[in-house]
């Protein structure tokens, strides 16, 4: 039976908005916003690549103006620096500095902390359980291009 108040998005919005709330509230402190932590992630995790904006943008499922004004920011910090590409000299890369590797690693720690959190208040068995659901609601939503 359908029920208005337990739907499956609306548990997972809610639990998202909490877990960013709270990684939020750990970054402030460092002076850094949801945005250009998911963004200096991205570098990281692709460290060996060339990314472009457009890149980033697709990664992260977000539109270039939205990450434009981050990345300059960014940029004046010394977190990330862009240069022109080595294959195609009409593409601005992007890439993470030292200084942003270690910013990012900083704030890696924060989901770890909070996940770690989320972990203890679960058994094994149900953790298992989540990931499987999880997993199968990803599956779901890309099969549906949603």
């Amino acid at each position: 039976m359908y029920n208005n108040d337990r739907t499956i998005g609306k548990i997972l919005n809610i639990t998202n908005k909490m877990f960013r709330q709270k990684v939020k509230e750990e970054a402030l402190s460092e002076g850094i916003n949801m945005t250009e932590i998911w963004i200096l992630s991205t570098l990281s995790k692709n460290i060996d690549k060339e990314l472009t904006q457009k890149d980033i943008c697709d990664i992260l499922k977000l539109t270039a103006p939205s990450i434009s004004i981050t990345l300059t920011n960014l940029e004046s910090d010394g977190l990330i620096e862009r240069k022109k590409s080595t294959i195609d000299s009409r593409k601005t890369i992007i890439s993470i500095t030292e200084k942003g590797i270690n910013k990012s690693e900083l704030c890696k720690k924060y989901f770890i902390k909070i996940d770690e959190l989320l972990e203890k208040s679960i058994t094994s068995d149900e953790l298992e359980i989540f990931y499987k659901c999880m997993n199968s609601f990803i599956k779901a939503m890309e099969e549906y291009n949603v």
